[in-house]
């Protein structure tokens, strides 16, 4: 509910919405760079452009 919040707010500010990732891709992030993303970090990048 948050993300959508957040989304509709960028989007009446007539700003760009990118591409969403993966959970592949955000799994392979936190290898990398070994760190784990909070749950809401996680949802804001895959739902966030939907």
């Amino acid at each position: 509910m948050v993300i959508e919040k957040l989304k509709q707010h960028f989007i009446n500010q007539n700003l760009r919405i990118n591409q969403p990732t993966t959970l592949l891709e955000i799994i392979k992030f936190e290898q990398k760079y070994e760190v784990k993303l909070p749950q809401i970090f996680k949802e804001y990048f895959i739902q966030w452009y939907r």
